[in-house]
């Protein structure tokens, strides 16, 4: 029992589909600083929803999977769980994920609308293109700007306030580098799965300076973000000093060398503490 359940979890990649929460509620707390029930049905539904489609994803790319090293030991390449099965989890937790953001009391159809985007496009559209271009999870990226999206209409917030949009540009900026230092590391095991990889494409060195000119640019923006919100002196330099941080942190990009030779790969350190979204989760 405890077997399957460490193969649910795995499944359903529920620590990452968790942590997809927070930026739901990030959404929800700016707009609506109180904890309220509709808060917990937001989050519930998202959390639902996020691990609905990572199963699915898992479904999709259990050939792939196979043939990877870092992914072989998934529950469906591993031959744990069947496709039958993880389709019906995949259904009933979508089933489940839409019913809790229906209840929410503000702007239910729109919730509901932005997730089953969020969805379509992570198991349709970047599930597609991550097929035939390396470049893929640029137009992914615009996964993980849509959760606090959800919890902004959840508590009643506009889309047409430009507020959300900035938080939201802020998200995609964040998932793209976090994606590419994975693929670093991994570059080889997802060329070997037939997947297309930068890394056979750009030099380590070249792929790194690239890497580290979008973790900049993130991190040049979120203090102006948390500006423009509305954050307090306090928030705002919290902000700031983890821009700051994350920038120094990324240093090490600019050192690895043209044939990635040891002594000179990203450093754990280096990753960005991005929000987890698909993208990022799925390969």
């Amino acid at each position: 029992m405890i077997a399957l359940l460490r193969d649910v979890i795995v499944l359903t990649k529920l620590p990452i589909s968790a942590a997809v929460t927070l930026t739901t509620a990030l959404g929800f707390l700016l707009f609506d600083g109180r904890v309220t029930a509709d808060l917990g049905w937001c989050l519930l539904g998202t959390l639902l929803a996020a691990t609905s489609a990572s199963a699915l994803n898992q479904v999709q790319d259990a050939a792939r999977d196979a043939r990877m090293a870092r992914t072989a030991s998934r529950p469906l390449p591993g031959g744990r769980i069947d496709r039958a099965t993880a389709v019906f989890v995949a259904t009933v937790l979508a089933l489940l994920g839409f019913a809790a953001l229906a209840t929410v009391s503000t702007y239910p159809l729109s919730a509901m609308g932005l997730t089953a985007l969020a969805m379509a496009w992570y198991n349709g559209g970047y599930a597609g293109l991550k097929r035939v271009t390396a470049f893929a999870v640029v137009p992914g990226a615009a996964i993980g700007s849509i959760p606090p999206m959800v919890g902004w209409v959840s508590a009643g917030g506009s889309l047409d306030d430009p507020a959300i949009w900035l938080v939201a540009t802020l998200l995609f900026l964040w998932q793209v580098p976090h994606f590419w230092l994975l693929v670093m590391r991994h570059g080889d095991e997802y060329a070997a799965a037939g997947l297309p990889s930068l890394t056979e494409r750009f030099s380590p060195a070249a792929l790194a300076r690239i890497t580290f000119a979008w973790t900049l640019a993130a991190v040049a923006f979120a203090p102006g973000v948390a500006l423009s919100v509305g954050a307090g002196p306090v928030p705002f330099a919290v902000v700031t000093a983890l821009s700051v941080a994350l920038a120094g942190a990324s240093l090490p990009l600019l050192r690895v060398s043209p044939d990635g030779a040891p002594g000179a790969a990203v450093p754990a350190a280096a990753a960005p503490a991005a929000a987890p979204a698909a993208p990022a989760a799925a390969a």
